[in-house]
């Protein structure tokens, strides 16, 4: 009996050893992806950074995928024009994550688009009855010299993802540089100052991509009214002639 103890605690030692935890930098910030690439086969699926579908016909405004995971482990995101949100299991003894549920929008993004748009979304848009596919195998995250960090996956089957917490600004890096939202959170208003860019079209959206509300400021510096909004987080869509821009924005 007493063996039998003694070999019980020493597996429960070695399996305790042999369990991971998750990285605490993958939680709480934005990873914006920069590319898909299908590993097996050595090339990219999708370049994110001045991205235009099928040699530039037709021609979109950069895309902005991004997705950020809570401790909790749920998830909201955005694919080329859809948003997502769900929740992961994490699997400590493969330091793996899986997908157990998840929405999405379903709006069109464009003919060519559309067929892009799961591949950005990747492993967060699918809920497979094999735990071993579209799982997200051995994230790791580094340091870069430019003092963000880059975050590197790869799934099964055989496609590898990359993103860094920072936006890709691609053809738009002024703009988007000079775009500021304050005070963000806030319970009543958000200005906006954009520089030297007048955005024609301001659209806000909750997390399941439905238009809340749109204003036409045809202005570089201007203020929303979110007192009225419920308490959550919301996408704000700013589009000029020249760009459009995606940000988060918070009510509380």
């Amino acid at each position: 009996m007493r063996y039998l103890l003694v070999l019980v605690c020493c597996s429960l030692c070695c399996f305790q050893a042999r369990t991971q935890t998750p990285d605490p930098d993958l939680f709480n910030q934005t990873w914006y992806l920069r590319s898909v690439y299908d590993s097996d086969l050595g090339q990219y699926l999708i370049v994110v950074e001045g991205y235009q579908p099928y040699s530039g016909n037709p021609t979109i405004p950069q895309i902005h995928p991004q997705v950020t995971i809570d401790p909790s482990l749920s998830f909201t995101g955005l694919g080329i024009c859809n948003t997502f949100d769900g929740m992961l299991e994490y699997d400590g003894l493969n330091n793996g994550f899986r997908t157990i549920s998840t929405n999405q929008t379903n709006m069109s993004c464009g003919f060519f688009e559309n067929m892009d748009e799961p591949i950005t979304i990747g492993p967060f848009g699918y809920v497979d009855p094999d735990p071993t596919f579209y799982t997200i195998i051995n994230p790791q995250i580094t340091d870069d010299p430019d003092g963000f960090q880059t975050l590197t996956y790869d799934t099964q089957p055989f496609v590898g993802y990359i993103y860094r917490n920072t936006p890709v600004l691609g053809n738009e890096d002024v703009t988007l540089k000079k775009i500021s939202l304050y005070p963000n959170p806030s319970n009543n208003q958000i200005h906006i100052n954009t520089g030297n860019t007048t955005v024609n079209s301001l659209v806000l959206r909750d997390l399941a991509g439905r238009k809340i509300y749109q204003w036409q400021p045809k202005s570089t510096e201007f203020s929303i009214e979110i007192h009225w909004l419920i308490n959550g987080v919301y996408l704000l869509e700013l589009d000029s002639a020249h760009s459009e821009a995606v940000f988060k924005i918070v009510k509380n």
